[in-house]
C-alpha cells in the first residue's frame, strides 16, 4: 500500500506541477483583456478601436452626434457576446459591432456591420477599418513584430520573420490577388519585453494590415478589407473582416502557444465532438494525371493493395479529373460536375462503397468557383459568372501560371448561383458516398471582383462573394455535420481564420515532397495552424520524416509489390504513436534555415500529460553528426526518460539538464532524421 500511495502521490504532484507549467491563460492576461474591453468597447469609448469615413467625414468626428447603445452581455457556453450600435438619424446608416470575448482565453474578436435603414441610397462609405487602434504597453519601449510569409513562395512559404516596427513610415501587408494567404499571412504577433498582443485579420479575401510605431504612444495598427468605397442601397447590409486580439504576458512564444491552444479548443473542426486525430490518406494522383486517366478499377486496386500490405488508411483521396473534361482546354477543366461515364459508368459510388466496406472513408475534389468557356455553367448560366476586366490584352495576363483566356469566376454572391451549386454538390455528396469534401481554388479572384464593381460600389462584389462562400460551406456542414471540409487554393493560399473555423488544410502547399522545403514549411506553419497535411512520396526515413504532419497523404505506387512495405509500416506505426502530440505546445529548437548544411529541429510538449517529442533533421551537406538541443516547458526537478524511436536508445535527464545543457542528439546518416519521445518518470532524487 505504501508503494502504491507513493506512486499515486508522485503522479498527483506531477499533474499539479505540469498544470502549473502548462501554457494556460493567467489571471493577469484575462484582466488585461477585460480592461481593454471596458476601455474600448463602451458607449462612451473614445477612441473606438475601429474607424471609417462617411460622406467624406471621419467616423470619430461623426459618431459623437449619433445615437449610441450597447446591449447587455449574452452568456454562451464558452464566451460572452455583446453588441455596440450607432445610428445616424439623418441618413439612416446603422453601424453594429458584434463583440465576442472568451471565458477561458484572453481573446476578444469583433466584426462590423453597416446597414442602410432608410429608403434612399446612403452617401459614400469608405476606408472601413475594423481595426484602427494604437497598442501601448505603458512604457516607452519598441515593439517587435513576429509574422510569416504566406504560401506561394516555394521553399520559403510560411517562413517566420521578425522586425522592429518602424516609426518613419508604416509597414504594409496584403495578400496577392484576393486569396487571403497568398504570399502574405494575416496573423501578427507584437511583442514587448514582457508582454504582447496577437492581432489577426479574419477575411477570405483581399485584406490589408498597416503598422507604424508612434513615439511615446505605441504601435498603431490599421486593418480591414483593402478597398472599400461604396454607397449602400435601401435596406442593404454589409460586413467587415473579423478582427481577433489575444493578450499575453511573457515572451512571444508563450503568445504563439496560447494562440495554438485557442485554435484547437474553439476553432478547429472536430470529428464526433473530439479533437481531430492524426489522419492517413492515400491517393493514386501521381500515376493517373490526378484522376484524368483513373477508372473505377484502378481506384479499387490501389485501395486493396494498401490494405493488403497492412497500411491502415483513414481516407481514400480522389483528386481532380474524375468528371467530364472540356476537350478545348484539356487538363483538369470541368465540363460539368458529373462522373465521367466512360471511366466511371456507375459513378464514384462503387469506389466509396468498396472503401467503406473495408473501413476507409473517401475524399473527393471539387472546384466550384473556377469556370471555363465551353463548360456546362458557361453555356447554361452565363449570368452567374463574373467576367474578367475588359482591358486589351487581359487574356494574356498570367494568373496562377496560366492565361486568363476563357476563364471566369462563379459569383458566390449571386444567391441563385450559390443555391444551384449547393443543391448540385449536396446531391453528389449523398449519391456518391463522399465523406470529406475537398474544395480547391486555382484562380486569383481580385481582378474579377474589382472589374464588376461600379465606381460608387467598390468592394461590394468582394463582400458579397465572401459572404456567399462562407454561407455555402455553412450550409454543407448543416447538411452533413459529421463531414470534414478540406480547404485548398493552389495549396495553402486560403487558410485565413474564417476558413479554418470551417475546414482543415490537408494540402498546405503545391510546393510538395522536397524535404528541406517541407521541413521549413512545417517550422513556420506550426506557429499559427495546429492541424494541416501534405504528401509523402519517397519512403526512406529522411524523406518520410520531412513529410510528417498531423495529416499525411501517401502517393506511393501501391501496385509495385517490391516497395519496402516493412519500412513503410514501421514509419507509419511510429507516426501513429507520436502524431497525437502535435496538439501540444510548439517550440523551435534551432534557427530557421533553408541551407543544405544546417540542422533543423523542433519540440512538441504536452505538459498536462508529462510527455512530448522532438523531431530533428540533419541536412545532406551537414558535417556535424551531433547537436545539443535545449528543450522547453519541462519541470526542472522532474526526471524525464527520452527514447530514440529508431534505435531504442534511452536516456534519463532532469528537466533542468534538458533546459540548460540540452539533449544530445546524434544522427549518423547524412541526410538523416530522428524522432525522440519523452515522458516524465519521477522526481529528481
Amino acid at each position: 500500500m505504501k508503494c502504491k500511495n507513493s506512486l499515486f502521490l508522485f503522479g498527483y504532484l506531477c499533474f499539479v506541477c505540469s498544470s502549473l507549467l502548462a501554457v494556460v491563460p493567467s489571471p493577469q492576461e484575462m484582466q488585461r483583456r477585460d480592461a481593454w474591453l471596458a476601455g474600448q468597447m463602451t458607449e462612451s469609448a473614445d477612441p473606438l478601436p475601429f474607424s471609417f469615413v462617411y460622406d467624406k467625414a471621419a467616423s470619430r468626428d461623426l459618431i459623437g452626434s449619433w445615437k449610441i447603445s450597447r446591449s447587455r452581455e449574452e452568456q454562451e457556453e464558452n464566451r460572452s457576446r455583446q453588441v455596440w450600435k450607432a445610428l445616424d438619424g439623418q441618413t439612416g446608416l446603422a453601424v453594429r459591432c458584434e463583440i465576442v470575448s472568451w471565458r477561458d482565453f484572453p481573446v476578444v474578436e469583433w466584426t462590423l456591420y453597416f446597414q442602410n435603414t432608410s429608403q434612399s441610397d446612403t452617401p459614400i462609405l469608405q476606408d472601413i477599418l475594423p481595426l484602427d487602434f494604437c497598442w501601448a504597453t505603458g512604457k516607452e519601449e519598441k515593439h517587435t513584430l513576429h509574422y510569416s510569409y504566406g504560401d506561394g513562395r516555394g521553399v520559403e512559404s510560411y517562413r517566420p520573420l521578425s522586425m522592429e516596427v518602424p516609426s518613419d513610415q508604416p509597414v504594409v501587408f496584403a495578400p496577392y490577388g484576393g486569396r487571403p494567404t497568398d504570399q502574405n499571412f494575416p496573423y501578427f504577433n507584437l511583442s514587448a519585453p514582457d508582454s504582447g498582443l496577437i492581432a489577426v485579420v479574419g477575411w477570405p479575401g483581399q485584406w490589408q494590415m498597416q503598422m507604424q510605431a508612434e513615439p511615446q504612444k505605441g504601435t498603431h495598427l490599421r486593418a480591414g478589407q483593402e478597398l472599400t468605397h461604396f454607397k449602400l442601397l435601401p435596406g442593404e447590409q454589409v460586413r467587415s473582416p473579423k478582427i481577433v486580439f489575444l493578450f499575453y504576458e511573457g515572451d512571444w512564444l508563450r503568445g504563439q502557444n496560447l494562440w495554438r491552444r485557442w485554435m484547437i479548443e474553439h476553432n478547429q473542426p472536430r470529428l464526433a465532438g473530439q479533437p481531430l486525430p492524426p489522419l492517413l490518406e492515400a491517393a493514386s494522383s501521381q500515376y493517373y494525371g490526378e484522376m484524368t486517366q483513373a477508372t473505377e478499377a484502378t481506384q479499387i486496386l490501389f485501395i486493396d493493395r494498401y490494405l493488403e500490405e497492412g497500411i491502415p488508411l483513414d481516407y481514400w483521396w480522389m483528386d481532380a479529373g474524375w468528371y467530364l473534361i472540356e476537350p478545348k482546354w484539356g487538363g483538369l477543366v470541368v465540363d460539368q460536375w458529373e462522373p465521367d461515364p466512360a471511366r466511371f459508368p456507375r459513378g464514384l459510388r462503387p469506389i466509396s462503397d468498396h472503401a467503406h466496406a473495408r473501413g476507409v472513408k473517401t475524399i473527393v475534389w471539387f472546384e466550384p468557383e473556377h469556370i471555363w468557356t465551353g463548360s456546362w455553367l458557361y453555356e447554361n448560366h452565363p449570368q452567374w459568372l463574373l467576367q474578367p476586366p475588359q482591358v486589351p490584352g487581359i487574356e494574356q495576363t498570367i494568373n496562377q501560371g496560366q492565361r486568363l483566356e476563357g476563364r471566369y469566376l462563379l459569383d458566390m454572391g449571386n444567391e441563385e448561383a450559390r443555391n444551384w451549386i449547393f443543391k448540385h454538390y449536396a446531391k453528389l455528396i449523398k449519391e456518391q458516398g463522399i465523406d470529406l469534401y475537398r474544395q480547391d481554388f486555382n484562380i486569383e479572384p481580385l481582378l474579377f471582383w474589382r472589374a464588376n464593381d461600379a465606381g460608387d460600389r467598390q468592394g461590394i462584389t468582394e463582400i458579397r462573394y465572401i459572404e456567399g462562400y462562407l454561407r455555402f460551406w455553412d450550409d454543407l456542414l448543416v447538411l452533413k455535420p459529421d463531414m470534414l471540409i478540406d480547404t485548398c487554393a493552389s495549396g495553402g493560399r486560403r487558410i485565413d481564420l474564417e476558413t479554418l473555423q470551417r475546414s482543415v488544410p490537408l494540402w498546405r502547399s503545391d510546393y510538395a515532397y522536397e524535404p528541406i522545403g517541407m521541413q521549413c514549411h512545417s517550422y513556420g506553419l506550426f506557429f499559427w495552424v495546429p492541424y494541416f497535411g501534405s504528401g509523402a512520396l519517397v519512403l526512406d526515413r529522411y524523406h518520410f520524416r520531412s513529410n510528417t504532419y498531423p495529416s499525411i497523404v501517401l502517393n506511393c505506387d501501391a501496385r509495385n509489390k517490391t516497395l519496402d512495405y516493412d519500412l513503410m509500416r514501421t514509419l507509419l506505426g511510429q507516426w501513429r504513436v507520436f502524431a497525437p502530440d502535435y496538439r501540444g505546445d510548439y517550440y523551435p529548437l534551432t534557427p530557421y534555415a533553408t541551407g543544405e548544411d544546417a540542422w533543423l529541429a523542433w519540440q512538441f510538449d504536452r505538459p498536462e500529460e508529462g510527455r512530448g517529442f522532438i523531431q530533428a533533421f540533419r541536412r545532406p551537406r551537414n558535417t556535424f553528426y551531433g547537436i545539443d538541443l535545449k528543450l522547453h516547458g519541462l519541470l526542472p526537478e522532474t526526471a524525464y526518460e527520452l527514447t530514440d524511436m529508431d534505435t531504442g536508445r534511452t536516456v534519463r535527464l532532469t528537466g533542468k539538464e534538458l533546459r540548460e545543457k540540452g539533449l544530445p542528439v546524434e544522427i549518423a546518416e547524412q541526410p538523416g532524421a530522428a524522432v525522440i519521445r519523452y515522458h516524465a518518470v519521477g522526481l529528481n532524487p
